[in-house]
């Protein structure tokens, strides 16, 4: 029950920001430094992104801890993805070909995101397994 909360908050995001900008396209610039340069980016480019996405779809396998993880993230990747593009991005009024294209490769990531969270918690599974049963060798050895 708590995980659909989760998810259903997420997709809220979007709705919520375009709700907020009164369904108009997103506008704004935020300029910050790095380093000895100075840069310039949109305010939207913040609201959906390959690292954002990437995130996503790891804390969908975190939610969901088993094979389902990898078919809800690649669509919960394309919902958030798709969404924020078209509401947020073109107030709803953009071109629906370009959405679903930029949605299609988010929810990509989004799947690559919960790989590596597989990758990453089986791999340590392993070890903590490896670890766990040595420790009971060298008890029974005592």
């Amino acid at each position: 029950m708590l995980r659909k909360i989760i998810l259903i908050t997420i997709l809220l995001v979007p709705v919520a920001i375009a709700a907020t900008n009164g369904f108009m396209p997103m506008k704004g610039t935020i300029t910050y430094s790095w380093g000895n340069s100075i840069i310039t980016s949109e305010v939207k480019s913040f609201t959906v992104n390959p690292p954002l996405v990437l995130t996503l779809g790891v804390l969908t396998y975190v939610l969901y801890r088993n094979s389902m993880a990898l078919r809800v993230a690649p669509l919960m990747s394309f919902m958030y993805a798709f969404l924020t593009l078209w509401l947020v991005w073109s107030g709803a009024k953009g071109e629906l070909y370009g959405v679903f294209y930029y949605a299609v490769i988010f929810a990509l990531i989004g799947l690559v995101g919960s790989i590596i969270a597989y990758l990453i918690h089986s791999f340590f599974l392993k070890f903590l397994s490896k670890k766990k049963a040595n420790q009971m060798n060298e008890k029974s050895i005592s």
